[in-house]
């Protein structure tokens, strides 16, 4: 069995304004470079190079972070790594408002090497909470009811 638990949620539409504000910028600061003042030309330079990144990562095909699990395992996708716990390991599974999974913004999940704090995913908390706590058979609490 895989099961994605919850996945990151897709980039906003905002995340336009940086390109778009970077191609006006450097139209503006192209058109006023007229006597080629070296300022000006690695303003450019620097402008252009960090307009270029900033289009790369935007069209870049990127893997969306997942909290996937397994009959054994479960996986959260970090920005650097892949975060593994073992089912037998983790304790239990909660939001960051105790008693209250509808009002928390996060999903703690602890387990036998510590708490693991879960990011801001599609998903409500209340539903990843309620999910990880059936695929583990814990609760809120170490040892405690549902």
């Amino acid at each position: 069995m895989r099961e994605v638990i919850a996945q990151e949620q897709p980039r906003s539409r905002w995340y336009w304004i940086g390109p778009v504000c970077g191609f006006a910028g450097l139209a503006g600061a192209t058109h006023s470079l007229a006597g080629g003042r070296t300022a000006m030309v690695l303003f450019i330079g620097f402008f252009a190079v960090l307009l270029t990144l900033m289009l790369v990562e935007l069209f870049a095909p990127v893997d969306r972070r997942q909290v996937i699990a397994t009959d054994e395992r479960l996986f959260v996708g970090r920005w650097w790594r892949v975060v593994s716990i073992a089912r037998q390991d983790v304790r239990a599974v909660r939001g960051d408002v105790p008693n209250r999974p509808t009002w928390s913004d996060r999903v703690i999940v602890e387990h036998v090497g510590g708490e693991l704090t879960l990011g801001r995913y599609e998903q409500p908390p209340a539903v990843v909470i309620q999910r990880l706590q059936e695929w583990a058979g814990v609760g809120e609490r170490p040892n405690g009811p549902a």
